[in-house]
Order: structure tokens, then C-alpha cells, then sequence
């Protein structure tokens, strides 16, 4: 907690403590390898590098034709790659931003795919990728470019999904479904209304202080303690030039004391449980403060401890005046969590009501393409008990 409210305070500072990090780090890299250079090895092979008295040494070979380019490339990738991702948060005003919003992802990998086909050098797949994920961008600008009625932000976010689908196809009906209750694809026919207003007209900061999303619990590739996840639920409530207040920090630490995992708040998250993971992100909804949290099969890839303990901590959520949706392909789950019961299926098609009236084995044969025998010998009555 000192830690995070110490960066929170004096950004100069850290910004100082890291430009020093760097520079260690490049003198750390200069001098440790397979050929190791001590310090003063490295000040006198520079030294007379600059005196021309040290040509085609061993140490000088490896300082100026294997260590420094190397140790340039990283910084100029690692800056590059900086400069990308502030430039994504400051736009879409969200910590969690990454390339697939804008299709980049996609265009790479359609890219890369091509010249793999085709039985291409290292070289062409490279560049190919690179084309690839700057003409996905060029796509989705142009598509934005020809909305002017829309908000700009929801428009580009829209078209990198689409330029996505298109390049990366995985259609599925239940994430479609959700990412139109979230408001990231537009419906096909009708209208979404939320508090009696409609989803076209709230801006991406206005519905993410209405909706929060619990995805599935996954790896992440920066060192984030738990708390600054959590924390990340607050974005919607600040401007793209503000870090967040201490208020925001209590808030954070409130929801994890409310899930009782308060005791993981200086762990880094992506050495977490995969359960633990799942109720960080949890927490970092409840921070949002959000009236709707939209959960996508929050027990996938669990162990079945892990599983009871995310389901019991939704179960509470439930007595709280939080609405909540949940997907899940466990008819068991659905029972033992849902009221309102939605069935979702290419064939069986859409249906809504009471779980004693849908969840039957009857319409479970249907959706899951099995008898009601069979449905009823493995589930052993279970969903009938929970009825």
C-alpha cells in the first residue's frame, strides 16, 4: 500500500527512478553475458576504441558488434512499445487496452499467415506481419473516418472488431451476444435500452460507470500487484491526465476485503491461482461500482475448489442490489446461481423465463445435441434438486 500511494504522489520522482533503472540495467547488460566484461575491462575497451589502439580485439567485438546493437534494439522496441500503449490508454481512456481493439493483432497474424503459406523467408513473414497490422489500422480509420454522427472512441472500437471478425474469424453466438449488451457491437434489429436509455446514446466513459465486465481469468503480461488491478476499475471515473486518488485506492481495497482476499493485495497477479485471478477481477468490477456485471463463464478453466469458492462469492454478490448476467455451459451452474434463466442456441434459438420452466431435460437434450436419458443418468438429478 506505501508502495502504490509513493507512485501515486510523486510521478516526478519515479519517472527519475526509472530512467535510472534503465541506465543500470544497459551497464548491467554491457558488462554480463557468455563472454563476461568487468567494469574495467568495459571503460578500457572504450577507451581505446575511441584511441584506435585496440583493433579487432576480442572485447571490443563483443562490445560494439553483439552487446550494444542488441542493447539498442531493446530500448528502441521497449520505447516504441511504450509510446504505443500510452498513446492506446490515453485514447480509449482505459489502463487495459491492447492491439486486438484496433485489429492489429488480427492484420499481423492474417499477415503472417500468408507468407507462412506461401513458404516465405524470416524476413518476408516479418515484414508481412507488419503490413498486415498497418493495414488493419488503415481499415479501421477509414471505416471511422466515414461515421460523423457517432461518438469517435465507440466507432473505432466497433470497427476494430469487425476488421478482427473479418481477419481472425471465431464467431460465436454468446460472445457476440455479450459484447452487444456491452455495447462494443451494434444489434442487428432492435434497440438495447439500459435505465431507459438507449446504449448508442451513453459514451464508452458513461457506460463503463454503468456495466462492468468480469472476463475469463487470464495470464497477464505485466507484473501488476493485485491492488493496482483492482484499481484499474476506477478509470472510468478519471480523466485521461489524472492518476487515481486515494479514495480510489480505498475503494479498491474495500472490494478486495468484501471478496476476503485483502491478504493478496501486494501479490503480483500473474502469480495468482487461476481462481485467485478470477476474484481479483471480481473485485476490480465491484470497484468500478457498476449496477450490472456482466460475467463470461467466470468458473472456466478451474479446478473444482476454485470453482466452489468463485461461486460462492457470486452467490453473495447476489444480495447485494447488483444486477448480474452470467454465460456459462454448465446447466448445474446456471441453477445454482441464475433466477431469470436465458437459453441461447443456433437451432433451439432464444428463449427466456423461470429456471423451473427452461432448464428441463428436455430442452437440455436440445441445446447439448443428446438424449434426455443420458442427460439424466450424468447429471444424477442434480439440476431437478436445485429447482
Amino acid at each position: 500500500m506505501m508502495r502504490s500511494t509513493f507512485l501515486l504522489r510523486s510521478p516526478r520522482l519515479f519517472f527519475v527512478l526509472l530512467v535510472g533503472l534503465l541506465l543500470g540495467s544497459i551497464l548491467l547488460a554491457l558488462n554480463v553475458g557468455k563472454y563476461p566484461l568487468s567494469p574495467s575491462q568495459l571503460w578500457e575497451t572504450i577507451s581505446c576504441s575511441f584511441s584506435g589502439q585496440c583493433q579487432g580485439n576480442t572485447e571490443q567485438t563483443v562490445l560494439w558488434q553483439i552487446r550494444l546493437p542488441r542493447i539498442f534494439a531493446a530500448c528502441f522496441v521497449g520505447a516504441a512499445l511504450a509510446c504505443a500503449g500510452a498513446t492506446y490508454q490515453g485514447m480509449f481512456k482505459n489502463p487495459l487496452v491492447s492491439p486486438d481493439i484496433l485489429g492489429v493483432s488480427a492484420g499481423a497474424g492474417f499477415g503472417a499467415s500468408l507468407a507462412i503459406f506461401y513458404n516465405l523467408p524470416m524476413i518476408y513473414i516479418q515484414f508481412f506481419a507488419f503490413s498486415g497490422g498497418i493495414l488493419a489500422v488503415l481499415c479501421v480509420s477509414l471505416i471511422a473516418s466515414r461515421s460523423r454522427t457517432q461518438d469517435p472512441i465507440l466507432v473505432l472500437v466497433l470497427s476494430g472488431i469487425a476488421i478482427g471478425s473479418l481477419l481472425g474469424a471465431n464467431g460465436a453466438g454468446k460472445s457476440t451476444f455479450l459484447k452487444t449488451l456491452l455495447g462494443l457491437q451494434p444489434p442487428i434489429g432492435g434497440d438495447i435500452v439500459w435505465q431507459g436509455k438507449s446504449l448508442s446514446d451513453y459514451s464508452p466513459t458513461e457506460l463503463a460507470r454503468h456495466i462492468a465486465y468480469v472476463p475469463q481469468a487470464h495470464s497477464h503480461l505485466f507484473p501488476f500487484l493485485v491492488q493496482d488491478m483492482v484499481m484499474m476499475g476506477r478509470s472510468a471515473f478519471l480523466k485521461w491526465y489524472q492518476t487515481p486518488k486515494k479514495s480510489d485506492l480505498d475503494l479498491a481495497l474495500m472490494a478486495l476485503q468484501e471478496l476476503e482476499i485483502a491478504h493478496l493485495a501486494q501479490r503480483s497477479y500473474h502469480q495468482l491461482s487461476g481462481g485467485e485471478k478470477q476474484l481479483v477481477l471480481i473485485a476490480r468490477a465491484i470497484a468500478q461500482q457498476a449496477k450490472l456485471l456482466i460475467m463470461d463463464e467466470p468458473t472456466s478453466s478451474l479446478d473444482f475448489g476454485n470453482q466452489i469458492r468463485v461461486l460462492e462469492k457470486i452467490k453473495q454478490l447476489q444480495k447485494q442490489k447488483i444486477a448480474l448476467i452470467i454465460s456459462t455451459h454448465n446447466p448445474q451452474q446456471a441453477a445454482f446461481l441464475g433466477d431469470n434463466i436465458v437459453l441461447l442456441d443456433q437451432q433451439v434459438g432464444f428463449q427466456q423465463g423461470d429456471k423451473k420452466h427452461l432448464l428441463t431435460l428436455e430442452n437440455l437434450a436440445k441445446i447439448y445435441r443428446t438424449s434426455s436419458e443420458l442427460l439424466h443418468q450424468h447429471l444424477n438429478n442434480h439440476i431437478e434438486k436445485s429447482l
